[in-house]
């Protein structure tokens, strides 16, 4: 039988992966108070664009104004008293030194102010947090963004810690997709890749592999990855779907096996190595999961076999072949 024929080498593989995912934010931000308080106004609904500094939620001002003035006045009187202490403290060591006043009340003097730099500190600390609970009743947007989840109406009671809304940060867009078990050796942080929306599909843009999961989804065995979109952030929106091809994938020595020499025989597939006399020579060899359209081979092939890659329908074991240039 007259063959072609193909030698097998140690060779670096390099090429892509193609994938399909969806556009989602970067970052997604929850707003919520550290205090529990009451919904008064919600400014913005689910969709909507937002602004840096834009005002979102308005909580109940006049219970924290109130709180915000009751700690002030209580940071006066005890800066008040803190004086009145250091002056006290004052007249006593005169005294003291003039020996009128015994060690005893000198003393109690000086923990007197110790007492007041106690309180005022106090003070201080709660018209700090009044103040603060009086600012952060107007909550305002830290990013560029899209209203995402709106979880508060007005009149709202909301306990301390509770989500108020969520914030899609649309200057920051990545593509969320998944990688076959078989491909995601390959994948590491930092390549570079390629991605197309499937609603503008005359525009490449340029993105890079964020993360690799390091666990599979349950359902469909696949692995999660993420592609920061490093330009075109005015065209992508959330929600779109992006096709992603992953590039500048390499791996180093291995033995790849061509689609053409592989056939099956009798329920297994196997190759045929062309031997010195001439001769055809079955070989089922290991092979592993693919690179791309090519075979690894872990195990009963090596470097310089000479493999069958044509009219393999009329080759067996022990065939006497004669290979074409």
């Amino acid at each position: 039988v007259q063959v072609q024929t193909t030698r097998l080498r140690l060779q670096d593989w390099h090429g892509s992966i193609t994938t399909f995912g969806s556009v989602e934010a970067a970052e997604e931000i929850q707003l919520s108070l550290d205090f529990p308080a009451t919904v008064d106004e919600v400014l913005v609904d689910e969709g909507e664009p937002v602004e840096v500094g834009q005002l979102l939620i308005s909580m109940e001002q006049e219970k924290p104004q109130l709180r915000s003035q009751q700690a002030n006045e209580f940071a006066l009187r005890s800066k008040a008293a803190l004086d009145d202490a250091y002056l006290d403290l004052q007249r006593r060591r005169r005294l003291a030194e003039m020996e009128t006043v015994s060690k005893e009340i000198l003393d109690k003097a000086k923990l007197a102010v110790k007492s007041s730099e106690a309180a005022y500190r106090q003070s201080l600390a709660a018209k700090r947090l009044a103040e603060k609970e009086l600012a952060e009743s107007r909550i305002t947007s830290p990013v560029v963004g899209v209203v995402d989840v709106r979880a508060v109406e007005k009149g709202q009671s909301v306990p301390a810690g509770s989500n108020l809304m969520t914030i899609q940060a649309t200057r920051a867009l990545q593509v969320k997709t998944w990688v076959s078990e078989k491909d995601v050796g390959l994948v590491g942080n930092g390549a570079s890749a390629r991605i197309e929306l499937s609603s503008r599909p005359t525009n490449i843009f340029n993105g890079k592999v964020k993360s690799v999961g390091i666990s599979a989804h349950p359902a469909t065995g696949n692995f999660p990855v993420e592609v920061v979109i490093e330009d075109g952030d005015q065209l992508a929106r959330p929600g779109m779907t992006a096709k992603v091809e992953i590039q500048g994938l390499t791996t180093p020595k291995v033995l790849l096996l061509p689609e053409a020499a592989l056939v099956d025989r009798n329920r297994r597939r196997v190759v045929y190595v062309l031997q010195d006399d001439g001769f055809a020579r079955e070989v089922e060899p290991l092979l592993n999961v693919g690179l791309s359209d090519q075979i690894v081979i872990l195990s009963g092939l090596k470097a310089g076999d000479q493999l069958i890659v044509s009219n393999l329908e009329q080759v067996i074991d022990g065939s006497r072949v004669v290979a074409r240039p």
